[in-house]
C-alpha cells in the first residue's frame, strides 16, 4: 500500500472476482486487493523523482534520462496532469511503440 500523492493517505486497488459455486451454480463476486506500486520516489531532499512507465516497464524522455524530478506533492499532480495531456496529444506515441518493440524482442516475437 503506498500513499496517494495529495492526500498523503494509504491507497490500495480492490478488484472484484467472480466465483461460481458448482453445487448451487450460484456466481458471487468477491474483493481482491492488489498492489499498486507508485511511480515516483521521494528523495532525501525532499524532492520527488517521477518515472513514466507502460505496462511495468520505464519510458526513456530523452536521451539517458527516465525520471523526472519535482520539489513537491503538488507538483508532482501537476506533473501527472501534464503528462496525460502529452499523452492525449500524442506525445508519447514513439515511446510507447518503442517499448512495445523491446517488450516483442525479449519473447522472440
Amino acid at each position: 500500500m503506498h500513499a496517494d500523492p495529495q492526500t498523503g493517505k494509504g491507497y490500495q486497488r480492490v478488484k472484484y472476482r467472480r466465483v461460481r459455486d458448482e453445487a448451487s451454480d450460484e456466481v458471487t463476486e468477491t474483493p481482491v486487493r492488489t498492489r499498486v506500486r507508485p511511480w515516483w520516489l521521494e528523495d532525501k531532499d525532499g524532492t520527488i523523482i517521477v518515472w513514466i512507465k507502460y505496462g511495468n516497464q520505464t519510458l526513456e524522455l530523452a536521451k539517458g534520462k527516465t525520471a523526472i524530478r519535482v520539489k513537491d506533492r503538488q507538483e508532482l499532480v501537476k506533473t501527472f496532469e501534464t503528462v496525460r495531456e502529452a499523452v492525449r496529444a500524442g506525445e508519447f506515441d514513439t515511446h510507447i511503440t518503442n517499448a512495445v518493440g523491446t517488450f516483442k524482442t525479449r519473447f522472440g516475437k
